[in-house]
């Protein structure tokens, strides 16, 4: 969702998936600065302790993610991080979407 600072963007979304019958988890990504903070901010979300850094740890979170089955992450502040970090999105649905503990295929 694309908007204004402070508009309530972020409010709006949780409200909606208020209910939802799949699990969310809000990452706030305001102090990132780079890929690397979004990484480890992630995976302070999911609750993942990383074991390495870099591709490692990318791959780690898509792991994480694929054993997570469906639900929603919310990426709060991504805008100032996009032009560093967008690649990490598409890497992390495919490493979600092989994961072999998958519980949905949805």
């Amino acid at each position: 969702m694309l908007g204004a600072p402070g508009i309530g963007k972020t409010r709006l979304v949780l409200e909606r998936l208020r209910g939802a019958a799949w699990p969310r988890a809000l990452c706030e990504l305001t102090d990132a600065a780079n890929a690397d903070d979004v990484v480890r901010f992630v995976a302070k979300t999911l609750r993942v302790s990383l074991a390495g850094e870099g591709k490692a740890a990318i791959d780690q979170v898509g792991g994480a993610l694929g054993a997570l089955g469906r639900m929603t992450l919310v990426l709060d502040n991504f805008e100032q991080v996009v032009e560093e970090a967008h690649g990490l999105l598409t890497t992390w649905l495919h490493a979600a979407s092989r994961d072999p503990h998958r519980r949905d295929v949805a």
